[in-house]
C-alpha cells in the first residue's frame, strides 16, 4: 500500500472538524473537543465537546477513539484492514494572561507524546501548537485547512510522524516559546490527531501532555483556572534535530544570498 503524502494527511486530520456539532461551533475561550470517525465520511463523525474545562471529551466508534482535557490529549486510530482511513482528533483551547510584570515577555511550552505506531500498512501523528488573540474553535480549524491561516495565527509548535518513518513506540519532547504582552489576554489551541488504514495502528491513548513556564517576573493566570505543568526541557536528540535544521535552514539562506550576488518529525 502506498504512503499517502505525509502533510495532506496530517490537513485531513484537521478536516475531521467538518462535520461539528452547534456546541462544537460556539466561540467559547475555553473548551476540550474529541472526534473519532471514518475521515473519508466526516457526516457520521462521533463527536464530543465541554466548556470551561467542566470534565473531558471523549469520543469513540470502532477503529478509533479521542479523549481530551485541559493540557492533555489521548488518540488512536487503526484500520479494518481495507483502505479506508480512520482518525480521531483532539483538541483544547485555554486563553491566559501573564501579571506582574510589564511590557513584553515570554513562556517556555512543550509537549511530551507518548505511543506506538503498529502493523505494516500505514499510520500517522501529528501536532500543532497555536496562538491567536482570540479563540479558535474546531471549526476555524476546519477553515484553516481549507485556506491557510489567517493573519494573527501563529504555529508555536508544529510536527508529524508515521509508521513507515518510526515503527513501534514513540517518544517526543518538542519544545517552542510564546511571546506576548503583559495583561494582554492570547489563546493557546493544542492539536493532535492520529490516522491509521490497513492493518496499521497509531496508539497514543496514554498521553500527550501540555507544559508551560513563564519566563521573568509575575504569574501565569488561565482563564480556565486549570494547572498545567512546566514546559519540560528539550531532550539530547531534540536539540540535535534543532541544531541539524538550523543548520539546514542557514544552507538555505547562503544558497539564496549566492543567487542573488525543522525540527523534522
Amino acid at each position: 500500500m502506498s504512503k499517502p503524502p505525509r502533510l495532506t494527511t496530517a490537513l485531513a486530520l484537521l478536516g475531521l472538524g467538518l462535520a461539528l456539532s452547534t456546541g462544537a461551533q460556539a466561540n467559547m475561550p475555553v473548551y476540550a473537543y474529541a472526534a473519532a470517525g471514518d475521515v473519508d465520511d466526516l457526516d457520521n463523525l462521533v463527536e464530543d465537546i465541554t466548556f470551561f474545562g467542566m470534565g473531558t471529551a471523549t469520543a469513540s466508534m470502532d477503529f478509533a477513539s479521542a479523549s481530551t482535557a485541559l493540557g492533555v490529549h489521548h488518540a488512536q486510530a487503526r484500520g479494518n484492514e481495507s483502505g479506508t482511513y480512520f482518525g480521531a482528533l483532539s483538541v483544547w483551547s485555554d486563553a491566559f494572561t501573564a501579571t506582574g510584570g510589564s511590557g513584553a515577555g515570554s513562556a517556555n511550552v512543550s509537549i511530551t507524546i507518548d505511543g506506538t505506531f503498529g502493523g505494516s500498512a500505514y499510520a500517522m501523528g501529528g501536532y500543532a501548537l497555536l496562538k491567536s488573540s482570540e479563540t479558535i474553535s474546531p471549526m476555524d480549524l476546519y477553515t484553516y485547512w481549507s485556506s491557510g491561516l489567517p493573519s494573527g495565527v501563529e504555529v508555536v509548535m508544529w510536527g508529524a510522524d508515521d509508521s513507515v518513518s518510526s515503527p513501534g513506540p514513540v517518544h517526543v519532547v518538542m519544545t517552542g516559546t510564546v511571546n506576548f504582552e503583559y495583561d494582554t489576554p492570547f489563546h493557546l489551541t493544542s492539536i493532535f490527531g492520529v490516522a491509521a488504514t490497513g492493518i496499521g495502528s497509531a496508539d497514543f491513548s496514554n498521553t500527550a501532555t501540555f507544559g508551560i513556564t513563564l519566563n521573568g517576573p509575575g504569574e501565569l493566570n488561565p482563564m480556565s483556572g486549570n494547572t498545567y505543568m512546566a514546559a519540560a526541557v528539550p531532550e539530547a536528540h531534540e536539540w540535535a534535530l534543532m541544531l541539524a535544521g538550523l543548520g539546514l535552514v542557514g544552507m538555505q539562506a547562503r544558497r539564496r544570498k549566492n543567487r542573488e550576488g525543522r525540527l523534522a518529525a
